[in-house]
């Protein structure tokens, strides 16, 4: 470097990348040179790592901020996906979310499941259809329930020129092609 007509001995301490130290940057100066931190890092000797996390407004939406050494990391929160973390996760996509007689429903964010029809509870392991109601099925029927379902069924004997045949009584099945025939092996 020339200053008014003279030549100048001014080295660039910078050049060699070593002048500062770790975490450090280099900024020539006239005649010398000053270190700073670089960014992320604070103290005396920039060993001290800035927490970026402590400003919670650092990462966006349905976002959580984890502090790196020098840095920090802005991943999205559970139940979220994608682009800025702006896409909700169907998490009733996957099997198994929920317990047997349930059913998921997907929620911004989450999701929780439901009791299917004819279930009640904390995990839905409660018969809630009840054959209690004798108005229920009507005359001449027998009210079933199993398994969550309630059935109506006819409850008298019924003669054709044939035979007798049961539609259903005493808890058999009837057959769905033949009303004179049961499933549970019964007359």
């Amino acid at each position: 470097m020339k200053l008014a007509g003279r030549e100048s001995n001014d080295i660039d301490e910078c050049a060699n990348g070593s002048a500062c130290g770790q975490n450090h940057n280099c900024v020539k100066t006239e005649g010398g040179f000053i270190c700073g931190c670089d960014h992320g890092w604070d103290g005396d000797n920039c060993t001290k790592d800035v927490n970026e996390c402590s400003n919670t407004s650092i990462c966006g939406p349905n976002q959580h901020c984890v502090n790196t050494l020098g840095s920090y990391i802005c991943h999205c929160d559970i139940g979220y996906e994608g682009f800025n973390c702006s896409g909700d996760i169907d998490e009733c996509a996957y099997t198994s979310m929920c317990g047997p007689h349930q059913h998921c429903v997907n929620t911004v964010g989450g999701y929780r499941c439901d009791c299917d029809i004819g279930w009640n509870g904390d995990i839905c392991d409660i018969e809630s259809i009840e054959c209690t109601n004798a108005t229920v099925c009507g005359l001449n029927l027998i009210c079933s329930s199993t398994n969550g379902n309630l059935i109506c069924v006819e409850s008298k004997l019924v003669i054709n020129s044939t035979a007798a045949s049961v539609r259903a009584s005493d808890g058999l099945t009837p057959s769905n092609e033949d009303p004179g025939r049961n499933l549970d092996g019964g007359p």
